[in-house]
């Protein structure tokens, strides 16, 4: 349903403090959720060096910690990387699609993936992890916390909720991490306005609020994270069910670009959204309405 036909009265933009530090030949990295993919692949659109979830979509800062230090130091798998499960071998770090029935060929191609993604990684100008959830997937047999349950049977995994101070030295490890293996790079966190709604409405707002609080206590410790709030922005600037889909979860594609536009206006230079502009209306669009192809 469009915006502009139902007339919805948008509440005012609430300010955010501007740091426009990316420039037109910016590369940029993206980790996390499926909401840092969709604002990825608007910068390719505008033919911005952008790159995002190699390993695919995940959602809990665990599990993106140990990608996080896989991609930047060059970690080779290894064979306790694997479960294997009716003769399937699953990288359940990773993404569903990271299984093969031959494990050295399942690690040649996690090893491939890797060796690619960091390549990336070090030549980035910004690194950009999106937080999904903080309700993490314990995996029993293998006792080890899971990016990814491959669907394997529910019996095998126990749901938790990760506790403040771990979420909090979490994110301090990644961005401890980016610093060590490219110090160049700006470090940008933010929390995904997508609902876990399949957690249950108050299990969603308690994992959400988790996130935050750990983001804004983890900026105070290390300056060099950033915030930007794209949760707020789709929930308290938007502030109604007609800008989601109809599975009231993920976000609309009007309000994805949205908070696109308001990316830009935040992180990027003045220069830079001057020549976003040129491009996104050579398309016949603009920052705001240019829809992905």
């Amino acid at each position: 349903m469009s915006v502009e036909k139902t007339k919805i009265q948008l509440s005012p933009a609430f300010k955010i403090e501007t740091n426009p530090f990316l420039g037109i030949e910016s590369k940029l990295f993206f980790m996390g959720s499926c909401f840092g993919e969709e604002i990825s692949r608007r910068f390719q659109l505008l033919q911005i060096t952008s790159k995002s979830n190699p390993y695919g979509v995940l959602f809990h800062p665990i599990a993106l910690l140990q990608n996080l230090q896989q991609i930047a130091f060059n970690q080779a798998s290894k064979v306790k990387d694997l479960f294997e499960y009716k003769g399937i071998y699953h990288s359940l770090s990773h993404a569903n699609r990271f299984q093969h029935m031959e494990s050295e060929t399942l690690h040649s191609i996690i090893d491939e993936c890797t060796a690619k993604a960091h390549s990336h990684f070090i030549a980035a100008d910004m690194v950009c992890i999106t937080l999904g959830t903080a309700w993490t997937y314990h995996h029993i047999p293998s006792k080890k916390n899971v990016g990814n349950c491959h669907k394997l049977p529910q019996k095998q995994f126990q749901k938790n909720l990760t506790p403040h101070q771990n979420v909090l030295d979490t994110i301090l490890s990644m961005a401890e991490t980016i610093t060590s293996a490219n110090p160049k790079a700006q470090i940008l966190f933010t929390v995904s306005p997508v609902r876990h709604l399949r957690d249950g409405i108050i299990q969603n707002l308690q994992s959400k609020s988790k996130l935050i609080s750990a983001l804004h206590e983890a900026s105070v410790l290390n300056p060099r994270i950033l915030y930007f709030p794209a949760y707020e922005i789709a929930h308290e600037e938007l502030k109604d069910w007609r800008f989601f889909k109809y599975d009231l979860m993920h976000p609309s594609e009007w309000t994805i670009n949205h908070i696109f536009t308001r990316f830009c206006e935040t992180l990027c230079k003045e220069a830079m959204r001057d020549e976003l502009r040129n491009r996104a209306l050579s398309m016949g669009g603009d920052l705001h309405s240019k829809q992905s192809q």
